[in-house]
């Protein structure tokens, strides 16, 4: 994770992979109001936006592989998560 994106301080990252990200990001960002660390938007492999809770960044994406099928045969995607 980039500090500096952060304002210097660590952060840890949680990935939600989701098969429609932008509404799991609107509820985070505008219904639950978590401070949003960066907007959603394409990047070359995934779609994916980020909101802060405390020390940890919670980011809603998709990737490009999965985002090319059509929305009913989408699935959610594993990711390992690192605790420290």
């Amino acid at each position: 994770m980039n500090e500096k994106l952060f304002g210097g301080s660590a952060c840890r990252p949680l990935y939600s992979a989701s098969p429609d990200p932008d509404p799991l990001f609107a509820v985070l960002a505008e219904i639950v109001r978590l401070p949003v660390g960066w907007p959603m938007d394409d990047f070359t492999g995934a779609r994916c936006g980020g909101v802060l809770a405390g020390e940890t960044a919670i980011e809603a994406i998709i990737f490009s592989a999965q985002a090319r099928l059509p929305r009913e045969e989408r699935r959610p995607a594993q990711l390992p998560i690192e605790v420290a």
